[in-house]
């Protein structure tokens, strides 16, 4: 493992709590950024597959899967 890896691996495992609460808020600020727009598309090779504006609601994770097994990604 490369030693910048496990410098960063080791500020992590120290600051767990922070690193949590760090997580938490910037995953609710994308989160909302995403939200408020009330735009979500998702495009494939420059084919729309999905959007929010259309369907009125966000994909599922299942509506996800599909897209990416329509397109042979593997996660």
């Amino acid at each position: 493992m490369p030693s910048a890896v496990k410098d960063i691996y080791n500020t992590i495992n120290e600051n767990k709590i922070q690193f949590g609460f760090m997580v938490f808020f910037l995953g609710t600020m994308v989160q909302n950024s995403l939200l408020q727009s009330g735009a979500f598309e998702i495009y494939m090779n420059g084919n729309l597959e999905f959007s929010k504006l259309q369907g009125g609601q966000m994909p599922t994770l299942h509506d996800i899967n599909n897209i990416l097994a329509k397109y042979n990604v593997n996660l």
